[in-house]
């Protein structure tokens, strides 16, 4: 069965909201994250001392004359070159500095001063940003001054027009733009909460197994019993997590003493998951017996020797065997093999419904709890038969070896024929120690621990 869709990406757009919603808050905090890193990467770009700009706008010529020409306009736009690099030369802007006194070096005043030409033309403008707009004035005529000097000195070129005079400014040209900083905001808003919402998006995809509770929940939408620890940490956790199982059993389910654990493919978390807690119910002294149902499918039971004397469920279903010949002792626990040792050939069917409904009614009699281990659901009408027998119909579900798909594909074919089988509840077993504590802990932490049957919350 599971081959059969190793290949398959099942989308399901509930799912996957129920999992970003439960997350939104995580989207929404790095969103906020991201635009004030955005706002506030824009507001260092921005100079910290406000900076003011003087311009003078000149038409350069070559030569003097009032009249405009051809041969002037040519002049014009052949020299500007020139006479730009004359203005940025270090005789020209040293000589600014002795002039006014000023304290600083000639590559710093050179920052300060900006030209630009317009196209087509033989116009241009030169700009100085200085901290002081009357400074910012007196210098940008200074370098005009000494510009056309230095000019007609070197070149020959006579002085350009002056057609616009610099101003003082009255507003500093590099103050805070707070539109810019929303904007920059507004792109790190979205693009920080994009991303968490991709890796949100191949963190869902990506988990193939049922990690943890809420990954049953939003992907099964069932409510999960609780959780048991793998093998190798069976010792830290599991009484923890079978007092957690064992108080939802006793209060939310206080009526339901007949329970199938089944699973879809991977039989080994049904089998560990109804051994660990029938061992922890004997404890509270209580009475519990395990029946292995795997009597078409004994290859996916418990395995049990049965002792000398004593009957399988399969003798019990093919003729008149009473309960006391089906029950023997196993490490303290009471069971009921599948069969007595050599695989049945018996498949489900009405009557052999009856006799085990029969066998289950028996059994609630006698005992406080029956924990039923059911066959796989995806192999045959065997596990789901026996299941809707019980009282609470629960799958166990491994952490580490049951894949999403699988199993919601799974359910989803079984439920089509006349024994549909939605579990009521699941037990996630594998899972890792710390996760298994925590959730008994947040789930548990409502209950003091009492076992007289009244419910006590905080």
């Amino acid at each position: 069965m599971e081959k059969h869709f190793e290949n398959m990406l099942i989308i399901h757009v509930g799912d996957f909201w129920n999992y970003i919603k439960k997350r939104i808050w995580l989207i929404i905090l790095f969103a906020i994250l991201g635009g004030v890193v955005g706002a506030g990467y824009k507001y260092t770009q921005m100079d910290v001392v406000p900076m003011y700009s003087s311009t003078v706008k000149l038409y350069v010529t070559g030569v003097t004359s009032s009249v405009p020409s051809g041969p002037a306009f040519s002049l014009g736009q052949s020299t500007m070159p020139n006479y730009v690099e004359l203005m940025k030369s270090r005789p020209v802007l040293e000589g600014v500095i002795e002039k006014f006194g000023l304290n600083m070096s000639y590559s710093e005043l050179l920052g300060c001063l900006s030209t630009s030409s317009i196209s087509g033309t033989a116009m241009m403008t030169v700009t100085i940003g200085f901290p002081d707009p009357e400074w910012a004035k007196a210098i940008v005529d200074e370098v005009v001054l000494q510009s056309s000097a230095y000019a007609l000195e070197v070149m020959g070129m006579s002085p350009p027009t002056i057609y616009e005079e610099s101003i003082v400014a009255t507003r500093p040209y590099n103050q805070v733009s707070y539109r810019s900083m929303i904007k920059y905001g507004a792109f790190g808003f979205i693009g920080f909460g994009a991303v968490v919402t991709f890796l949100l998006l191949i963190m869902y995809f990506g988990c193939k197994y049922f990690k943890n509770p809420d990954v049953v929940k939003d992907s099964l939408h069932v409510d999960v019993l609780g959780m048991t620890p793998d093998k190798k940490a069976y010792t830290k956790c599991a009484d923890g997590a079978m007092r957690h199982i064992y108080f939802r059993l006793l209060y939310d389910y206080k009526d339901k003493k007949t329970l199938a654990l089944s699973t879809i493919t991977n039989t080994d978390a049904a089998l560990i998951a109804v051994e660990q807690l029938a061992s922890y119910i004997k404890k509270q002294d209580k009475k519990v017996v395990i029946l292995d149902a795997n009597v078409s499918y004994p290859e996916w039971g418990l395995k049990l020797e049965i002792p000398e004397g004593k009957k399988a469920l399969s003798n019990y279903l093919e003729g008149d065997v009473k309960l006391d010949e089906l029950l023997f002792e196993k490490d303290g626990i009471i069971y009921i093999a599948a069969i007595p040792g050599t695989e049945s050939g018996i498949q489900h069917n009405a009557v052999i419904g009856e006799k085990v409904a029969g066998l289950l009614a028996e059994l609630k009699n006698s005992f406080d709890y029956v924990l039923v281990v059911a066959a796989p659901v995806s192999y045959g009408p065997e596990g789901k038969v026996v299941s809707e027998l019980c009282d609470l119909k629960c799958m166990a579900l491994s952490a580490k070896k049951d894949k999403k798909y699988v199993v919601k594909q799974v359910i989803k074919e079984q439920t089509t024929d006349a024994h549909a089988y939605v579990p009521d509840t699941v037990i996630l077993t594998d899972a890792l120690t710390k996760k298994c504590d925590k959730y008994f802990y947040k789930h548990f932490g409502g209950y003091f621990e009492c076992f007289d049957g009244k419910k006590i919350k905080e």
